[in-house]
């Protein structure tokens, strides 16, 4: 039996100006849709992980300014 990897994936009308952005990123980085929805998707944990590394920065930045009110 063939193993089949492939899926269809419906967009609804308020979605729509996600599928710009998806042709959008795929021009930009080279890539079909379906590579850029899956780049995109693997991407997502490190882009998060930059977020709240910023973000403690940002809580030390503070705490050195103010040391005995944090």
């Amino acid at each position: 039996m063939k193993n089949n990897r492939s899926f269809c994936l419906s967009i609804s009308k308020r979605n729509e100006e996600v599928v710009d952005l998806i042709e959008e990123y795929s021009e930009m980085f080279g890539l079909s849709k379906a590579q850029t929805v899956f780049y995109m998707l693997k991407e997502y944990p490190k882009l998060k992980a930059k977020e709240r590394e910023r973000e403690l920065e940002q809580v030390r930045q503070v705490a050195r300014i103010f040391p005995n009110d944090v």
